[in-house]
C-alpha cells in the first residue's frame, strides 16, 4: 500500500451533465462533481508545438489514488481538476502493479480547443 503521505494533491473528478440552450441558442457544457480525493500527480515533461497557428504547451502524467468502486467508475470521458489545472483523462483506470490499494489514470492537459 502506498504511504499517506504520497497523496498530497487534492483531485476533483468531474463528470459532464447534460448540454442546455439558452435564449440565445447558444449550447451550455456543465459539470458536477464525482469526487474529491486526495491523489498523487506526477507530470511528465511538456512538448511545445503549434496548434491553430499558435504555440500550446501540452504536459501529461499519471494521476494515482486509493481504490474505491467511485474511482473504478472514473472514464475518459470525465475529467479532474488537480493543481488549478483541467486534465482530460486519457485511460481508464489501472491497478499499480501488485498494490490493489492503488490505481492509476494517465492524464493530459493543454491541448488546444479544437
Amino acid at each position: 500500500m502506498a504511504a499517506a503521505g504520497r497523496f498530497r494533491d487534492q483531485a476533483r473528478f468531474e463528470r459532464q451533465g447534460a448540454a442546455t440552450l439558452d435564449d440565445a441558442g447558444n449550447t451550455t457544457e456543465s459539470w458536477g462533481e464525482v469526487a474529491t480525493v486526495w491523489a498523487d500527480l506526477m507530470e511528465t515533461p511538456g512538448q511545445e508545438g503549434l496548434a491553430a497557428g499558435r504555440p500550446e504547451e501540452t504536459k501529461t502524467g499519471t494521476l494515482r489514488v486509493r481504490n474505491s468502486a467511485t474511482m473504478r467508475g472514473i472514464t475518459g470521458a470525465d475529467r479532474v481538476i488537480v493543481r488549478s489545472e483541467t486534465w482530460d483523462i486519457l485511460s481508464s483506470p489501472s491497478q499499480v502493479g501488485r498494490a490493489p490499494g492503488v490505481l492509476e489514470f494517465k492524464v493530459e492537459t493543454g491541448r488546444a480547443e479544437e
